[in-house]
């Protein structure tokens, strides 16, 4: 199960779900410097349709880079039970509490086939039952800040997760974390999630930028 899990982490088609590795220098900070933003909410917005949703996601044009949708979960795995496991991975408590609106990554690769470095993906989601859904995905990195397992080829490898400040955005909580080559923003507002997952050489303004916009446009929808 844990080959399988680390094997799935290591691609970047998890723009949707989860990309993992672990460089040199990770440092665990305590998850109480992730930002959480607290604003009153103006009327869930689950019941709006599909495209009334999409609508408020930037458009395609102002990613730095040619974009495709995505419709599939944010992980394909049923929720599981608790307590926390860490071979799990951040999202296995949060993605089934969620349904995909759509999702906009850039392609893994570049014309020569090379893995890149500079990918943004920003997804929308609606949350199925509940609210305060990004507290699991806190519980985990506060449970497991480290993670250590043996590829398939037998070789130790560590995954070292910390917590992230999230920028300022009207959200009623947001929850940051990184590892490895990735950044997670996590936002959490009028039944809603926003996600967005950025790398080191990304556009860190743009992708920022990008995650403000769905987040204003919630807010004001």
């Amino acid at each position: 199960m844990i080959m399988r899990w680390a094997a799935s982490l290591a691609l970047i088609t998890a723009l949707a779900s989860s990309v993992v590795g672990c460089g040199p220098g990770d440092v665990v900070q305590s998850p109480a410097s992730a930002a959480t933003t607290t604003v009153a909410s103006n009327g869930d917005l689950r019941g709006r349709s599909d495209d009334e949703l999409k609508a408020l996601m930037p458009p395609e044009k102002d990613f730095p880079f040619p974009v495709q949708a995505d419709y599939g979960p944010m992980t394909s795995r049923p929720e599981p039970k608790p307590p926390i496991r860490c071979d799990q991975g951040p999202l296995a408590h949060l993605g089934p509490k969620l349904d995909t609106v759509i999702s906009w990554s850039g392609s893994n690769t570049d014309s020569r086939g090379v893995m890149r470095e500079d990918l943004i993906g920003l997804g929308l989601y609606r949350i199925k039952n509940g609210s305060n859904v990004l507290s699991s995905v806190r519980d985990f990195v506060a449970a497991c800040p480290e993670f250590a397992f043996k590829t398939d080829s037998g070789e130790d490898r560590k995954i070292t997760y910390r917590t992230e400040s999230v920028p300022a955005v009207p959200a009623e909580q947001t929850y940051g974390y990184s590892y490895s080559h990735n950044t997670i923003f996590l936002a959490e507002n009028r039944g809603l999630v926003v996600k967005l997952i950025f790398m080191p050489d990304s556009d860190r303004a743009a992708a920022e930028h990008l995650f403000r916009t769905v987040l204003d446009n919630i807010s004001k929808a």
